[in-house]
């Protein structure tokens, strides 16, 4: 058996050059035989079924190699000696040599997924049709191959080293299991510690969300409130302008110039310079209110951002459901920001009405 290890530790006996040689050579003679006493118009049943194993061997070596190792390992040598020393006209031998023929072809059915080749398993299928033809030992041999064995093929596989972990198959699942249930567990601890971070990256969007819109009123409330203290300057500044005029009268009342002549044309210049003042000093104090209103409406946005992801979480959980949830919110924080611009008075207008003025007063 040793003789005939591969390279892969397993069966080289029908891959093996001179076996196959002998295997090959052997099977050509016995069918030139058959063909020589088919055209006699006899019939052989032995030397036919060893003539189609042998060439079943030789065109699957490696098949057979794989599959038939119990008998090879229990009838290898004795086959190669009975195929050295075979004579046809030794029934005895022929025999002999048909029932381990007939042991090899039962192994490597019993061993194999798929079927013998079409021809021999015909053949093997009438070897009980043809048993009164067999001698006491080749009777023996054949039920031995039919029953016992079977069995010892059969154990052969069983016990084998490689099905070790097989026969441990049940401590194998209770483990798999245990290690299922540590995996679902752990998964389960995980996917609580995924779900918390979710949570916090939920509130941490939002709250960067309302941050941003929080900034954007901030950035708003700063721009307004530089033009706020402009219009603040330009409305201290036009007051101003307007005291002057009574601060220069009284002056000259106390202490009279020469070149300055308080006469009626003078008072209308003065009396038309202070309405124009007066009316610009209108628009300005216009702008610097509609600026105050904008100023209190981006304040009431930015004090709504503050709560509004506590309100609307608490608003959800009395109202679950409600489209009209945040529509006040809504209309409050998103709606445009009030100027009043239809109520500023446009310049040209007032100057048009100045000129009215002035002309009603030469017309006099």
């Amino acid at each position: 058996m040793e003789k005939w290890s591969g390279v892969d530790g397993g069966v080289s006996f029908f891959s093996n050059s001179d076996n196959k040689l002998l295997i090959d050579s052997l099977g050509d003679r016995l069918g030139e035989h058959l063909i020589k006493i088919s055209n006699e118009g006899g019939k052989d049943f032995f030397v036919l079924f060893v003539c189609e194993t042998l060439r079943c061997m030789g065109s699957l070596p490696l098949k057979f190699d794989d599959r038939c190792g119990f008998n090879v390992e229990d009838s290898g040598v004795r086959f190669l000696e009975l195929l050295r020393l075979f004579n046809i006209q030794n029934s005895d031998l022929i025999q002999e040599l048909f029932s381990i023929c007939y042991r090899f072809a039962i192994e490597y059915q019993a061993s194999s997924p798929d079927e013998l080749p079409e021809k021999l398993q015909g053949l093997v299928l009438q070897v009980s049709i043809n048993e009164k033809l067999f001698n006491n030992q080749t009777q023996l041999s054949v039920r031995f191959a039919e029953h016992q064995m079977l069995m010892l093929v059969l154990k052969r596989y069983v016990y084998h080293p490689g099905l070790e972990n097989v026969r441990d198959l049940k401590l194998l699942l209770q483990s798999v299991v245990e290690q299922k249930k540590r995996t679902e567990e752990d998964l389960t601890v995980r996917q609580e510690k995924v779900d918390l971070l979710k949570d916090s990256l939920d509130k941490y969007r939002d709250a960067f969300n309302f941050f941003g819109l929080y900034d954007g009123f901030k950035n708003l409330r700063t721009q307004k409130g530089r033009e706020g203290v402009v219009g603040l300057v330009l409305l201290s500044a036009l007051g101003l302008l307007m005291m002057i005029p009574f601060f220069v009268k009284f002056y000259l009342t106390f202490n009279p110039v020469k070149d300055v002549s308080l006469d009626g044309e003078f008072y209308i210049g003065l009396i038309g310079f202070e309405l124009v003042l007066a009316y610009f000093f209108r628009v300005a104090l216009h702008n610097f209110r509609s600026v105050k209103t904008q100023l209190l409406q981006i304040d009431l946005r930015m004090t709504l951002c503050q709560f509004i992801q506590d309100y609307a979480r608490y608003a959800k959980e009395v109202r679950d459901g409600s489209p009209e949830l945040l529509e006040r919110f809504d209309q409050i924080i998103f709606s445009g920001i009030v100027n009043n611009d239809g109520s500023i008075p446009s310049t040209f207008d007032g100057l048009e009405q100045l000129g009215g003025l002035i002309d009603k007063v030469r017309g006099k």
